[in-house]
């Protein structure tokens, strides 16, 4: 972009195509802004909407396809370009929010066009006549469900690395086994239904914990998010939304995910320093070795009606025996009370020497939880104090020691070696990611993860 002074008409050798669609398309977002009307070749303009200078030329505007429609997904993918458009595009002549006023000018010329339904296309791209909630609406009602498919085109279109995705291969890409969602703006009778939102969030999440992650990523991704969100909160789902997860259970998408499932192992063995909550006995190290005859590890949900959540928070882990026990015997407010024993323990001084804890320390710390003394007697007795207490205590502060200490990768190869072995890497893949979260100005970690999750993860990991 070289001329700085004077806006160019670089659609000349159309002149004879004025009219067409696509044609006026192109020269409204070209003189949507100053900044676009100083562009002075077709071959710049190609460049910027579509990341390549001969596009415009030789796909769509070539002569024998110029009366084409242009499909969603291709106009999608225009709009995925103009928003990694930054100012060195534009030869670092203009700051960075007259860069943001470039896009959005572009970006609502786009908008505006397929909502005017050009009467050249046969087909239109927003019904006229939208009805929803019992009555007929004006057709900027569905404006909400054009913003939901751009983001989720958008949000695949950077996983893939690919600009042009078409919105079947997008609804393949989230997990959505139909193509119902294609035609919410084109038949207007229908909203994106729960289920498939939800399975789309899912994948994005999936996305966001790949290891593949840029800054640029996910700005796509939490867009995508945020207008799932907005979504099911705009049209009134949101109750659907907790009745279909209360119902459905597992997110077996992200909970069978292998690197979701090391990093809880990971994390939740340094969380309670590998000891049950509920027996406060070590865990065996043998239960991570992938043979199922020296036992087996569970992950378990405190809460039955919250096991479509990968938050650190609901979860616990324990052998399959015990989780068992935990599912059949233990109340849900006993299983809280007990995790939270385990924190307290952990990160509050004791009184023994070099602050370690003692027996009167834990008798304390129930008697502090419990609101009823015959409780927390019961699982300090039948429980807690059952077994070799003692031993059990002098493995607890030695443990407790090195993850205080920060050790936490020396007590994993210490004490859990197969973990360590089977999955140390893919968690540290992870918590790496939520490294460079972190230091995305704005990005809201609390989206994927609880705030309790990123605070412990801070803490001991130093994310």
């Amino acid at each position: 972009i070289r001329d700085a002074t004077a806006a160019r008409d670089i659609f000349k050798s159309y002149t004879k195509n004025r009219n067409n669609p696509k044609v006026n398309l192109l020269m409204r977002i070209q003189f949507s802004h100053p900044v676009l009307r100083q562009i002075t070749s077709l071959k710049e303009f190609s460049e910027l909407l579509f990341g390549d200078e001969d596009y415009l030329k030789n796909n769509f505007l070539r002569l024998y396809g110029l009366n084409e429609r242009p499909r969603h997904h291709r106009l999608h993918g225009i709009t995925y370009n103009i928003q990694q458009w930054t100012t060195e595009d534009f030869d670092n002549s203009i700051t960075e929010s007259e860069l943001e006023e470039v896009k959005n000018q572009a970006e609502n010329v786009i908008y505006k066009w397929m909502f005017s339904n050009p009467s050249q296309y046969y087909k239109p791209y927003v019904t006229e006549t939208p009805r929803r909630f019992g009555k007929l609406q004006s057709k900027s009602f569905l404006s909400l469900e054009y913003e939901l498919m751009q983001a989720l085109t958008h949000a695949v279109s950077a996983h893939n690395e690919k600009t042009f995705v078409g919105f079947g291969e997008v609804l393949d890409n989230l997990g959505i086994p139909t193509r119902s969602m294609e035609k919410i703006l084109s038949s207007g009778d229908r909203s994106a239904t729960v289920s498939h939102l939800l399975k789309a969030k899912s994948t994005i999440v999936s996305y966001i914990l790949d290891g593949s992650m840029t800054e640029q990523k996910l700005l796509f991704y939490d867009n995508a998010l945020e207008k799932i969100d907005e979504y099911l909160a705009t049209r009134h789902l949101r109750l659907f939304e907790e009745k279909i997860l209360s119902k459905t259970g597992y997110n077996k998408k992200l909970w069978g995910d292998d690197k979701i499932k090391a990093y809880h192992v990971i994390t939740l063995l340094c969380r309670d320093l590998g000891f049950d909550p509920l027996s406060f006995r070590p865990l065996n190290p043998q239960i991570f070795d992938a043979d199922s005859s020296t036992g087996v590890f569970a992950r378990h949900h405190l809460d039955i009606l919250r096991k479509f959540s990968i938050y650190l928070q609901d979860l616990l882990l324990t052998d399959n025996s015990q989780h068992n026990v935990y599912e059949s015997y233990i109340p849900l407010e006993d299983q809280k009370i007990l995790t939270k024993i385990m924190q307290d323990l952990i990160q509050n001084d004791g009184s023994g020497p070099n602050k370690e804890i003692t027996a009167n320390d834990i008798v304390k710390t129930f008697l502090n939880n419990f609101e009823d003394s015959k409780t927390a007697r019961h699982y300090l007795e039948n429980y807690w104090q059952s077994g070799d207490f003692r031993e059990n205590l002098r493995e607890f502060n030695q443990r407790r020691e090195f993850i205080r200490n920060g050790k936490y990768e020396e007590f994993l190869l210490s004490k859990y070696n197969d973990a360590y072995r089977r999955f140390f890497n893919d968690a540290m893949g992870i918590l790496n990611s939520l490294s460079s979260f972190s230091d995305i100005r704005g990005y809201r970690m609390s989206k994927v993860f609880s705030i309790a999750d990123i605070a412990y993860l801070r803490r001991v990991f130093n994310i």
